[in-house]
């Protein structure tokens, strides 16, 4: 079931992430760098307000659903609720900062049609369907979504006047995976509709936070790069990085499926006892790294021509950026298994308090860089940043003996 469950997700997430890249491909040719730029602008802040919606929910929810504790329906109540009257901060957040943003009046808008998709990530209950172990349902949802903005972005989006089309095609797909996961739900649990009890999230709330927590901390890792490039340099230069960061998504998507697909194991050993952090992970784990290394050796070489291929000769400026980028790829590949290590062997706080760590460093160094050295500055703080990751687990993955009942010995 376990790996049947992982094979219909994986598959499903490598069809949207292609679908999503055609789609990124197609943009940057059509809007040009301007237009992209607001399109990748827009997303990374999308992001950050995400964030006070989702509210750990997306973590915690199918954890809750597996745990069985709360019927589903009630569960599915509240968090829908909840997030629907987090939506109503959220976007005024998201509007005012369009408002103040000192970016064009058509990245306002499209920030401002684009936050409209928090009412959609209100309701949606992809979480319970993840929770129940039906993966189908919830791979189905996000390829008709990804179909869906494809197709609208292949046949409406054709020159760069359709610029605010995108946010709207966007819109139509988030809407439609919404609509598949209710139905879906609706014929297991029935309909479900809002309602608040204040004891139930009580107990959820605090459960959340410290997911919520995680979440804001890759976000950070993950946007504010770009949202600070298009904030300070322009939506162009936005454009230009954001299609440089994206072409790191398949890979980077495809490094976290293995590792997700290899948590359980690693667990297992790590409760057998004391071991050094490699003899804890598969014997694939080496060669999952050579091949990540190798990768980024690769990209790095044919960077130019890769661009060029890609995007064509106006996003030439992308290839510095694209370049380190690739060599934080590098970094990522090796500091993501020896972060299975601490996370397997009971260490979530410490994890936690790496990422957080190396998340400050990363605003810091952006803050210090764009301004002085443009994107390659923007870029070389998202390599600095997962040095520091990398080092920092490296120092502290040795794995301690856990107990049978749960607790840690001393290592």
């Amino acid at each position: 079931m376990i790996r049947r469950n992982f094979a219909v997700l994986s598959a499903a997430q490598t069809a949207g992430r292609l679908l999503a890249f055609a789609v990124t491909v197609h943009l940057t040719r059509t809007l040009m760098t301007e237009g992209f730029g607001s399109v990748a602008f827009a997303t990374s802040v999308l992001a950050g307000a995400a964030l006070l919606v989702d509210l750990g929910f997306d973590s915690l929810g199918p954890l809750e659903v597996a745990r069985g504790r709360v019927p589903v329906p009630a569960l599915a109540r509240n968090v829908v609720a909840l997030r629907l009257l987090l939506a109503v901060p959220a976007l005024a957040a998201l509007a005012l900062f369009a408002w103040l943003a000192p970016v064009t009046t058509a990245t306002k808008a499209v920030v401002a049609l684009y936050g409209l998709s928090l009412l959609a990530n209100a309701v949606d209950l992809n979480w319970i369907f993840l929770g129940a172990e039906r993966m189908g349902v919830a791979a189905a949802a996000d390829l008709a979504q990804q179909a869906l903005i494809a197709a609208g972005a292949f046949t409406l989006v054709r020159e760069p006047e359709h610029l605010l089309r995108m946010p709207v095609i966007f819109l139509a797909g988030r809407a439609a995976a919404v609509v598949i996961l209710a139905a879906a739900a609706a014929r297991s649990w029935g309909v479900i509709r809002p309602a608040l009890d204040r004891a139930l999230l009580k107990d959820l709330v605090p459960a959340a936070l410290p997911f919520a927590g995680a979440a804001a901390v890759a976000v950070v890792l993950t946007y504010f790069d770009l949202v600070l490039v298009g904030l300070w340099l322009g939506t162009a230069e936005a454009g230009l990085y954001g299609a440089a960061y994206r072409i790191l998504w398949l890979p980077t998507m495809l490094v976290t499926a293995y590792l997700t697909a290899l948590r359980p194991s690693v667990a297992r050993r790590a409760m057998a006892g004391e071991a050094s952090p490699f003899s804890l992970l598969s014997g694939s784990a080496p060669g999952v790294i050579v091949v990540g290394i190798v990768t980024a050796v690769v990209g790095i070489v044919c960077a130019p021509a890769l661009v060029d291929l890609l995007y064509g000769s106006a996003y030439r400026a992308a290839v510095a950026p694209l370049r380190l980028l690739l060599l934080s790829f590098a970094l990522l590949v090796i500091s993501r298994h020896y972060r299975l290590v601490l996370v397997a062997s009971g260490r979530q706080s410490t994890d936690l308090r790496i990422m957080g760590a190396a998340a400050a460093l990363n605003v810091a160094l952006n803050l210090w860089l764009v301004p002085r050295a443009g994107l390659p500055g923007a870029a070389a703080a998202n390599v600095a940043s997962e040095a520091a990751i990398l080092a920092s687990v490296l120092a502290t993955a040795r794995p301690r003996r856990v107990s049978s009942s749960g607790g840690r010995a001393r290592s």
